[in-house]
């Protein structure tokens, strides 16, 4: 976690709760420069954590997606939750929070009480679509660009990353971003680090799996072109995404000289 998300935290408080843009303001450029560390929920992460990539990670940015909060523990500056994952018991109260869903969801579910409970720093509110008309689909990333589209309308991904967290680590001023267990799943079979293997058979899943890979590529050279290289840390990922080895990112390799 880094000292400057302490501040940014307390900064953010200055604006009420709904003003969302004026919140936005307070992340803009906030990392020129910088590298961010994206813990997601992959099998790969069983492939690459250990007590010294923590030990590593403990004074940099990270951002959690979900169930990754737990490997954290305690030294995440951000963290990616929609109603169906919250584990805010395991939050430091200085994490910034940034939630997303869709509206229907978010009307439906169990845990919407939760979820607004815990005040989300940064909303956004994804407009579920046709598979064929998401982001995957259309790469429209100009049009999920924050600086273009604003945080609380956000076009559906699909998958947190792509709904908002790569594109709100850009506006936060990053040049680097290197994701741990972005994988999606080889074959039919689903699986994350803390649980069992799933056997896929719904159609839309394999679906959206194929478009990523397709998708891939794509959103690398978009990156590039803002000068934001995007890397993977997931060695079983099924993303054509250029990868680093762990050693190196261990070895501070990609830190900012």
């Amino acid at each position: 976690m880094r000292d400057k998300t302490y501040e940014i935290a307390a900064d953010l408080g200055d604006f009420l709760v709904e003003d969302y843009i004026g919140r936005l303001g307070v992340l803009k450029d906030t990392f020129v420069g910088d590298t961010a560390y994206v813990v997601s929920c992959g099998p790969s992460i069983a492939d690459v954590w250990s007590d010294d990539l923590y030990a590593f990670l403990n004074d940099k940015f990270c951002m959690a997606v979900k169930q990754a909060l737990g490997l954290l523990k305690g030294s995440c500056d951000m963290y990616l939750l929609n109603p169906i994952h919250i584990y805010e018991d395991q939050i430091d109260p200085t994490c910034i929070i940034v939630g997303a869903c869709d509206t229907v969801t978010l009307k439906r579910h169990k845990n919407t009480e939760k979820f607004w409970d815990m005040v989300p720093d940064i909303y956004g509110d994804i407009k579920r679509t046709q598979l064929v008309d998401s982001l995957v689909s259309r790469c429209n990333f100009d049009d999920a660009d924050i600086g273009a589209s604003g945080v609380v309308e956000r076009p559906w991904g699909p998958g947190l990353l792509l709904d908002i967290g790569l594109f709100l680590l850009k506006w936060m001023g990053f040049t680097r971003i290197i994701v741990f267990g972005w994988d999606m799943f080889s074959g039919n079979i689903y699986e994350h680090y803390y649980d069992g293997n799933t056997i896929v058979d719904r159609e839309n899943l394999m679906s959206e799996r194929d478009m990523m890979i397709k998708m891939a590529p794509y959103l690398v050279e978009w990156f590039a072109r803002s000068g934001v290289e995007l890397r993977l840390c997931s060695p079983r990922s099924v993303l054509p995404i250029p990868q680093v080895h762990i050693g190196d990112v261990i070895g501070g390799k990609y830190e900012p000289q």
